[in-house]
């Protein structure tokens, strides 16, 4: 059965108090660190978000909180780390008080304990290589290059757990690029560096040349996970990608994330002036991000970046404002708008920040046997989808809980401002729509049409628009020409 978890047990939900816009990635790297401070200010009090609930296990020793060896381990080195660090970073004032030397041996002391812990948890190596034993057959989809970048406070343990539990879920070999972690609060540090001043680590610098690697290599497809710190990178590292590699390279390109930390995602279009049949010719071919609602990390991070106001605005000046704020480009007259967040966001009912734990055990839970992914009536993937101007609104026939689905580039869906004939209004209508073979919903329209048609898409379910689904168990879903990326225009 798929996790859940009672309202009750959920932690606060912290609206954003007044109508302000995220600052566009490419704003004062000061303001952005200003702004993500304040930001994260804000949110604190729902900090606990990050691993509540607790339970249940579903998968045992793959959840991060399962008392098993391995992660109790790991939870106790963090204990320690966050403790010493924590003191450290408060004793920065008395340094004054005493002599340059003492202060000079008590900073190395601290920088020798600190290496010495973060080495129990992260140990020597740089990549890792899922357990071809949760494979049902070796050699398949050899083709394709699959990688992963993990978040924050992952050690060894932790990233073969996330690994082996990603290829178990998708029937691929999972190769596992290390973002290596310094502690809890040092890694939080480092996230807010790279967000706010573009920096990369030697960590990034490490994962760009495998995915670079990969992307030169002879395979037809390369597909990127990424999860909460391992977004930050990973867009970082798309902007390298974007910078040397041809567009027929990076048509092999997709990637998906969960809980995505990062302020920006880029994916320019390869044609500069896109038409109605073909909107969003991308150089990357599938960007979708999964975020929990309630995650504190996914709210800092990807959620605010493509929701700038606290609702739907009410006027078309606090729209072109947000807009505008978030990095876009809005054009009243073309009726065009692109900002520094690209792909599909499913925006799940559900609290937590963990890989497995929280994303992976609710979005693909296995069967008892922990041998394949089942799904069962009721899952994340069963649910119904609300698209983004649908906030508070409640769907009659379906009073459930559903998943907000949202294109990031796109976040005001019922931004309405006039279109003439010939010109695509911001929001394209969602119909009409064909449903392809590959289960996905694609739109085929004239420009004329785009603005007049009616939003028939009642019923729809979170597995009718995902991609990633479709890798579930092995599966691979049909490539469709480059024109044809974005499937669903919002």
């Amino acid at each position: 059965m798929p996790a859940t978890t009672t309202d009750d047990n959920l932690p606060p939900f912290i609206p954003f108090s007044k109508p302000s816009a995220p600052l566009a990635y490419t704003s004062s790297p000061w303001q952005l660190l200003r702004s993500d401070f304040i930001t994260f200010i804000h949110l604190l009090p729902s900090i606990f978000s990050i691993i509540t609930p607790w339970r249940p296990w579903p998968t045992g020793f793959y959840d991060e909180l399962y008392p098993s060896p391995g992660n109790v381990f790991s939870v106790f080195n963090h204990v320690i780390l966050f403790i010493t660090q924590s003191f450290f970073i408060l004793s920065t004032p008395l340094w004054l008080l005493f002599p340059v030397w003492m202060v000079a041996l008590y900073v190395f002391v601290f920088v020798l304990l600190n290496k010495m812990f973060c080495y129990f948890l992260n140990g020597a190596q740089g990549t890792f290589e899922s357990n071809p034993a949760v494979l049902k057959q070796l050699g398949a989809h050899a083709d394709e290059e699959w990688i992963f970048i993990n978040g924050v406070a992952v050690g060894r343990h932790w990233m073969q757990a996330n690994i082996d539990r990603l290829s178990l879920t998708f029937q691929r070999p999972v190769r596992g690029a290390h973002n290596r972690t310094s502690g809890i609060l040092f890694d939080v540090i480092q996230c807010l560096i790279e967000r706010t001043f573009d920096y990369c680590t030697n960590d990034v610098r490490i994962c760009y040349e495998i995915l670079r690697v990969a992307m030169l290599s002879p395979v037809n497809k390369v597909v990127l996970i990424l999860h909460s710190q391992g977004g930050i990178q990973g867009g970082l590292i798309v902007d390298w990608l974007l910078e040397q590699l041809s567009q027929e390279k990076l048509s092999k390109l997709e990637i998906y994330t969960f809980g995505c930390a990062a302020n920006h995602f880029n994916n320019p279009r390869v044609s500069a002036k896109p038409t109605a049949k073909h909107p969003t010719a991308s150089a990357i071919s599938y960007i979708e991000h999964y975020a929990n609602e309630r995650d504190f990390v996914s709210r800092w991070g990807i959620l605010h970046s493509i929701n700038p106001l606290p609702a739907v605005a009410k006027s078309k000046a606090m729209k072109t404002e947000a807009l505008a704020a978030a990095g876009g480009e809005v054009g009243i007259e073309t009726g065009k708008a692109r900002g520094g967040y690209q792909g599909r966001v499913f925006q799940v009912p559900e609290s937590g920040h963990l890989m497995n734990q929280h994303y992976l055990d609710r979005l693909f839970p296995l069967d008892k046997k922990l041998r394949e992914v089942t799904f069962e009536e009721g899952g994340v993937w069963d649910m119904h989808v609300h698209f983004g101007d649908d906030e508070g609104q409640e769907d009659p026939e379906h009073p459930e809980k559903f998943v907000r689905v949202s294109d990031a580039r796109y976040p005001f869906t019922s931004f309405d401002l006039p279109s003439k004939k010939g010109e695509t209004s911001l929001h394209l209508s969602m119909t009409p729509i064909t449903a392809p073979s590959n289960g996905e919903l694609a739109v085929e329209t004239d420009a004329d049409e785009i603005s007049k048609a009616p939003r028939e898409v009642a019923g729809l379910k979170v597995q009718d628009l995902s991609r990633l689904y479709m890798y579930v168990n092995g599966g691979s879903p049909p490539d469709s020409p480059i024109e044809s990326r974005r499937s669903v225009t919002f």
